[in-house]
């Protein structure tokens, strides 16, 4: 656990470090990979920040959602934390907007963000190792770890570890997949892939922080409505016919 990284006589937050880090680097990638098609680099670029303002407006805002209902009334407690299911609807509504104010596919730049988000999580979920949050049930057995809880070394579940590595083969997985696809191909395979193993992920998270909703945590309700909607998206794209912006390596060898 290492919340602070001191530099001099500073003290400089560890999570939004290995955020932004996460996010240059996703950025970087958008940016050097031959594949995307680079007659649609500067609608994706411009997408961007209609993405990340949203999903931080949503993310924060369904973080402050669940901490009313807990019963806070602190301001700075209310805003001091961040849900990812609420931040990646927030995301997908940015990508929305921006596809209506500008008359461009939805799908095509879904399919852009859902193929690399995976390796910024990957990332993230680092940061939450630092900054003393998401972590697992008290555990003992094989892959347990020492880590601080309320000031007490507790064996807990991994979580933060387990997630990382589940989202950096879902990265290479969508990532490396050359061929065309329909449209949201990229979109549903990560709604529904993710979200299954997020919601099972819940069920060893040590952490309350994110509250309940009925019997299910809050980003297990998430989880669900996003598997649903990964199901529309897959009969959606079916009738979208192929997608414009993922090249087929095949063709760009060809070219070159």
């Amino acid at each position: 656990m290492f919340p602070y990284i001191k530099v001099f006589s500073f003290a400089i937050p560890t999570f939004p470090i290995i955020l932004l880090g996460a996010f240059f680097i996703c950025l970087m990638l958008i940016i050097k990979s031959s594949k995307f098609d680079i007659i649609f680099y500067k609608c994706i670029m411009k997408a961007i920040p209609w993405a990340v303002i949203s999903a931080v407006i949503l993310g924060k805002g369904t973080y402050a959602f669940t901490k009313i209902r807990q019963g806070c009334s602190n301001a700075y407690e209310l805003v001091d934390g961040f849900v990812f299911m609420g931040g990646y609807y927030g995301a997908l509504l940015g990508l929305f907007l921006y596809s209506k104010a500008f008359h461009f596919h939805y799908y095509d730049l879904t399919d852009v963000f859902s193929s690399i988000l995976p390796l910024g999580q990957a990332i993230g979920r680092l940061g939450c190792f630092c900054n003393g949050c998401c972590y697992g049930k008290p555990w003992s057995g094989v892959l347990s770890i020492k880590y601080p809880i309320n000031g007490v070394e507790t064996s807990i579940v991994p979580t933060w570890f387990i997630e990382s590595l589940f989202c950096a083969f879902l990265f290479l997985f969508l990532y490396q997949t050359p061929k065309r696809k329909n449209k949201g191909y990229y979109t549903y395979m990560y709604m529904i892939l993710y979200s299954i193993f997020r919601f099972l992920l819940e069920y060893f998270r040590g952490d309350d922080i994110r509250g309940y909703i009925g019997v299910f945590s809050t980003s297990q309700f998430f989880c669900l409505i996003t598997i649903i909607m990964g199901i529309f998206v897959y009969f959606q794209s079916q009738k979208n016919g192929l997608s414009l912006i993922i090249l087929e390596r095949k063709k760009t060898n060809a070219n070159e």
